[in-house]
């Protein structure tokens, strides 16, 4: 995908103001492509990601696991969501709870 492709692909979920970035991320933690709010520093956020891609690599492995698909972190304030987007890139999402809802369900069993 070309860059203009990309950023096209971020507007998209950035039309909702309740998103306050979006962005492509390699597995290594390079920004490949972000739009974020002005107090975002996307290059210093998807930095970060490789370390917490990291944590979940380990832990999938200790719990016998092929992979890490899906990463969320609830903040005060945020929500953010880690997920594939392809081979080669991560999609991050950085929301207000009320926009990016990081809802789960316990299923009791039959």
């Amino acid at each position: 995908m070309s860059t203009d492709a990309l950023l096209e692909e971020l507007t998209r979920y950035r039309r909702d103001p309740g998103i306050r970035a979006a962005l492509f991320v390699s597995g290594e933690g390079f920004l490949i492509a972000g739009s974020a709010d002005d107090s975002i520093d996307t290059e210093a956020v998807a930095a970060q990601i490789a370390g917490v891609l990291l944590c979940g690599r380990r832990l999938a492995a200790e719990l016998a696991q092929k992979a890490t698909r899906y990463l969320t972190f609830e903040l005060d304030d945020l929500n953010v969501l880690v997920a594939p987007f392809d081979q080669n890139m991560l999609l991050v999402l950085i929301g207000r709870p009320g926009t990016l809802d990081l809802s789960y369900t316990v299923r009791g069993g039959a």
